[in-house]
């Protein structure tokens, strides 16, 4: 096929382009000297809203290198259709609302970029 596009090796890329981009945030309203999970009034508050912070600026900043490197999303949505496991996960979005099949692919790519993202943090050890 002319001009067939690697989806698998986009995916790749951007998962790396996420990964090497992920910094951990300390909000600004933590003290100093709290640990992760102690807020200035002594609730454990703060982890939480770290995590959230955090996956919320991941999410951000995936959907803005999924619009930029996607250029082709109706075949990449026919090639996440024919693909035996990614084609559960554009099931899973088909059921949300999307105005337009480029917002469908974009959110398909977010998903699994997201579900790589959940793999290799459950396959690292945790740290204590």
């Amino acid at each position: 096929m002319v001009g067939a596009i690697d989806f698998p090796a986009l995916i790749q890329e951007l998962h790396s382009e996420l990964n090497q981009s992920s910094v951990t945030v300390v909000p600004a309203n933590a003290p100093a000297n709290a640990p992760a999970n102690v807020s200035a009034n002594g609730s454990a508050n703060v982890s939480a809203n770290v995590s959230a912070n955090v996956s919320d600026r991941w999410h951000t900043h995936a959907h803005e290198i999924v619009r930029r490197k996607l250029h082709s999303p109706f075949e990449f949505l026919e090639w996440a259709k024919r693909d035996r496991h990614w084609s559960f996960t554009l099931a899973e979005i088909m059921g949300k609302m999307c105005a337009k099949p480029s917002e469908l692919a974009a959110r398909l790519l977010v998903a699994i970029l997201e579900e790589l993202r959940e793999e290799q943090q459950s396959a690292a050890p945790a740290i204590e």
